[in-house]
C-alpha cells in the first residue's frame, strides 16, 4: 500500500468517524429537548397537584399523615358499625 493510499485510506476513516459522532450528536440533541420537555410537562403536572391538594388542606409535606389519618378513621368507623350490628 503506498503513503498515498494509507493517507486517503485514514482520511475516509476519519470523515466516517467525524459523521458517526455528528449522527449521535444530532440524536443527543433530539433527546435533550424531548426531555427538557418531559421535564418541563412534569413540572406543570406537579404544581396542577400541588394546587388541587390545597382544595382537601394538604401539602406534599402533610400528605403521608393526612392519608393515615384517614385510614385510621375509616378503620374506627368500621369497627364502630361492626360493634354496634347485631349478631346473627
Amino acid at each position: 500500500m503506498t503513503m498515498t493510499e494509507e493517507k486517503t485510506m485514514d482520511t475516509n476513516t476519519l470523515k466516517t468517524k467525524i459523521e458517526e459522532l455528528e449522527s449521535k450528536l444530532k440524536t443527543a440533541e433530539k433527546e435533550k429537548i424531548k426531555a427538557e420537555e418531559n421535564l418541563k410537562i412534569a413540572k406543570e403536572r406537579k404544581q396542577e397537584v400541588i394546587e388541587k391538594m390545597k382544595e382537601y388542606d394538604v401539602t406534599p409535606e402533610t400528605i403521608s399523615a393526612k392519608i393515615d389519618e384517614l385510614k385510621a378513621s375509616i378503620e374506627k368507623t368500621i369497627n364502630d358499625i361492626t360493634e354496634r350490628l347485631p349478631e346473627v
